[in-house]
């Protein structure tokens, strides 16, 4: 599956599941701008994608401010090329329909319950106040993940990135405007 120069832009990116999908972008050959409120994050995703031989650059972002996501993806396209791979639910359909006819797709990702360090630093990367995650919720306990994940496990970043990276790739040229969850069933039961 070749992403070869097709520039992503991915928020979220200095952990978890976005620097798992930033990875998994770059390894299939896609310029990758790695987005996160954090810039040092940013910074280390970027830097892990050279170090494995892929193009990227860190940009820092609150993704809640207009301003700061059009400073990013600006500087992206300055840095990496013309913008192709970027999937927030909100503006996916929206995004589909304005663009499908110039041959761009806009997709989404929903992950289930996926191990990833945010619980744990849910304050630091949220801001402190943000009620403390770290105990909280269905995907601190493998029992209640059992009982109600068909597939009986939390899904990995991994799992999650295969699935952006496939929507990205010509493989699924012909979709667009679609939100694709991946949870292991949980949605279904």
């Amino acid at each position: 599956m070749s992403l070869q120069d097709r520039m992503a832009v991915v928020t979220g990116a200095g952990s978890g599941l976005g620097r798992a999908i930033a990875e998994a972008l770059a390894a299939a050959g896609a310029p990758v701008a790695a987005v996160d409120l954090d810039a040092a994050s940013a910074e280390e995703t970027a830097a892990l994608i050279a170090k494995a031989g892929g193009k990227a650059k860190g940009f820092q972002a609150d993704t809640a401010k207009a301003a700061d996501v059009d400073r990013a993806v600006s500087g992206a396209i300055k840095a990496l090329g013309a913008l192709e791979i970027m999937g927030v639910v909100g503006l996916t359909r929206q995004m589909a329909v304005t663009y499908s006819a110039r041959g761009i797709t806009i997709n989404a990702v929903c992950p289930g319950p996926i191990l990833t360090n945010l619980r744990q630093h849910s304050q630091q990367i949220l801001g402190p106040e943000i009620p403390d995650m770290s105990g909280r919720g269905i995907a601190v306990n493998d029992e209640q993940i059992r009982a109600v994940v068909p597939s009986g496990r939390r899904g990995t970043a991994d799992e999650i990135a295969s699935a952006v990276r496939f929507l990205a790739s010509d493989e699924a040229k012909y979709i667009t405007g679609h939100s694709l969850v991946v949870d292991g069933g949980w949605r279904a039961k």
